[in-house]
């Protein structure tokens, strides 16, 4: 991106982004990449969103995402990944269980990356709930069936892809 010229002066165009989540802070990366200045306001006192953790009363407040979407090397999304520079000298680890969470008297719900499993520990905690726990699995493998497009793909290949995807999407999940 060529350079502004007012008053004789040269300036660069520039790019206000609110919020320095990895969303923002990927932005921030490509507008730079694109010959933009980036400037990224953040009402927090660090950067990093949902990839971060922070302490109170003794506890660790773990707000970090424990799976990253294209975190596998033959995932197309693995490129974005490796463009803002977030997979260099990282190793990713598949953990069997998401996130888990307590109820006041102590009973956990896991929500666990394995869908099977996922669906008999729904139903074991919640069998009155049988058709929503359900209706759940059905979206969630839906999901994990949904074709991603591939971001190296150019011209008409990434305008087929596109549209492929846009065409599984209208067809997949319209009856959800």
């Amino acid at each position: 991106m060529p350079p502004l010229q007012k008053d004789g002066v040269m300036k660069r165009k520039s790019v206000l982004i609110i919020g320095a989540g990895i969303a923002g802070l990927s932005a921030g990366i490509y507008a730079q990449m694109n010959g933009y200045s980036s400037h990224i306001l953040e009402m927090h006192t660090m950067a990093g969103g949902l990839c971060t953790a922070w302490k109170r009363k003794g506890y660790t407040i773990d707000g970090c995402t424990h799976w990253l979407t294209g975190s596998n090397p033959r995932d197309p999304m693995y490129t974005w990944w490796q463009e803002i520079g977030l997979v260099q000298g990282r190793t990713f680890i598949d953990f069997d269980t998401f996130a888990v969470i307590e109820d006041e008297g102590g009973r956990a719900f896991h929500m666990y990356t394995d869908v099977e499993r996922l669906e008999r520990h729904m139903l074991d905690l919640f069998p009155q709930d049988t058709q929503a726990v359900k209706e759940f699995i059905q979206g969630v493998r839906l999901a994990l069936e949904m074709p991603t497009p591939d971001s190296r793909k150019k011209g008409v290949s990434a305008l087929l892809d596109g549209i492929r995807s846009g065409f599984w999407m209208l067809t997949h999940l319209g009856g959800l």
